[in-house]
């Protein structure tokens, strides 16, 4: 955000900016940054389980993940 601002580009008018995660980085910016939010815990949960099922043989198929999307400043 920093380096795009100095650089005289606006956001989000110029540029959109979009954050993984939703840390309380994206709150204290120059311009609030608009993220996805995910819940990790679940994340972790599946990729483990997913692991365990390949290392016992099985196949695995690809999941889509739930996320939410927060809208701030910067987007």
């Amino acid at each position: 955000m920093k380096c795009l601002l100095s650089a005289g580009r606006r956001v989000p008018e110029d540029v959109a900016v979009v954050s993984f995660d939703n840390s309380n980085l994206s709150w204290i910016s120059q311009v609030p940054i608009t993220s996805l939010s995910y819940e990790d815990r679940n994340i972790g949960r599946i990729a483990a389980q997913k692991l365990v099922d390949i290392l016992d043989g099985r196949d695995v198929s690809s999941e889509v993940l739930p996320w939410t999307f927060i809208q701030k400043e910067s987007s």
